[in-house]
């Protein structure tokens, strides 16, 4: 008995003497999961792009977008560095996102897709959240609205998706019957107008980030 109670005091005692944050909590000691030094390295390198684009977000617009354009070749040295590792699907999804904002998403779906084979489950649901928006700028609306109700009933933080799904259905259809009297010589009924939709779009004045979403918004409804 006394053999076995020293024996727990001496496995105890190695747990204390682990150094560092995180992991399992076992009384004062901390018990840390092996890291690879490739993960840990994988780590650092994500954590430092981040911060540098932190920076970089904080540069006036068109000096953004011109690094940010540019930053296809450290995103693809990250999922390099990452591969085979549990930050793999971080760095895959960071360059997913990127060629989806700046090179009209090609090459997203093959990046999306290694995502959803990795064993790991990081990133999946933001994974599945890109590709539908992908699916629906590529006009496959159907897709696209299958995988957004099915990510807003797992996770209600996702049903702005299913908002996004349904503006891209109303695109190209007739406009809604709408009552009341119209001031001015307009027709009582927007239907009989030659367009179907008018976009609005109040601002006080355009800045270089409102005519982007002003922009981003017009392309949709090309």
């Amino acid at each position: 008995m006394r053999c076995c109670l020293l024996l727990l005091g001496c496995v105890f005692g190695l747990f204390a003497a682990i150094p560092g944050e995180g992991g399992v909590a076992i009384g004062d000691a901390v018990l840390r999961p092996i890291i690879s030094e490739k993960e840990h390295n994988a780590n650092l390198a994500i954590v430092a792009f981040e911060r540098d684009h932190a920076a970089i977000r904080q540069l006036p617009f068109e000096q953004r977008r011109a690094r940010e354009q540019r930053m296809e070749p450290a995103l693809q040295r990250l999922v390099d560095m990452a591969s085979d590792t549990k930050a793999e699907n971080k760095a895959l999804y960071l360059l997913a996102h990127w060629r989806f904002s700046y090179v009209d998403g090609k090459g997203t779906e093959p990046l999306l897709d290694r995502i959803t084979r990795n064993p790991y489950p990081g990133f999946k649901n933001p994974a599945d959240a890109l590709r539908v928006q992908l699916y629906l700028r590529q006009g496959r609306l159907g897709e696209a609205r299958a995988l957004a109700d099915r990510l807003a009933q797992s996770v209600p933080e996702f049903a702005g998706l299913q908002t996004l799904c349904a503006f891209y259905e109303r695109i190209g259809q007739p406009a809604p019957r709408t009552a009341g009297q119209p001031l001015g010589d307009s027709p009582a009924d927007p239907a009989t107008r030659p367009e179907p939709w008018l976009l609005y779009h109040f601002t006080g004045a355009l800045d270089a980030t409102q005519r982007e979403v002003l922009g981003t918004l017009l392309n949709e409804l090309k």
